[in-house]
């Protein structure tokens, strides 16, 4: 018996350990995550202009799109207008550490979504990615569903895009 209620402290006391890890874990990713998103309102404005001819109206920001189910929300990473000869165009980007398809078909939801509450076409919408790492099939699947992709390697986002 006190064999038992040893091992079930100890079992107790691991779980406890155990949570305190994933909560420290995944408060290191959101800062991973949020200081590559801050580099991504600074440096994409100009590579965006550079390579898809699109102008900014407004500041990229973090954005939050009602669901239609109460109190639940889609974070959208990247959010802002721009405007590509003379059309208004919505600008939605993730940011991330690296991608997978799971990833790119539920950012194609949020896109999805953004098009029917703004009440325009999905074509309207620019589509970005800001990753470090990026396989190459992976890559290729992004380019076909119409996602431009921009990895930020060793330098800042912001630093290339203050290069150009």
């Amino acid at each position: 018996a006190k064999a038992q209620e040893k091992t079930e402290r100890s079992i107790t006391r691991l779980i406890q350990d155990h949570r305190q890890t994933r909560e420290r874990l995944e408060s290191m990713s959101d800062a991973v995550g949020y200081n590559l998103e801050n580099q991504s309102y600074k440096g994409l404005p100009p590579l965006l202009k550079r390579d898809l001819g699109l102008e900014m109206e407004d500041r990229l920001i973090r954005q939050y799109l009602p669901t239609g189910k109460k109190g639940q929300y889609l974070q959208v990473n990247i959010y802002g207008w721009g405007k590509k000869n003379g059309k208004r165009t919505l600008i939605i980007g993730e940011a991330k550490t690296s991608i997978s398809r799971r990833e790119i078909s539920r950012f194609q939801k949020i896109v999805k979504r953004a098009a029917q509450l703004e009440n325009i076409h999905s074509n309207d919408i620019c589509q970005v990615i800001v990753v470090h790492d990026v396989l190459p099939d992976i890559e290729e699947y992004a380019n076909f569903t119409g996602l431009t992709i921009y990895r930020t390697f060793m330098k800042s986002l912001a630093d290339e895009a203050v290069a150009l």
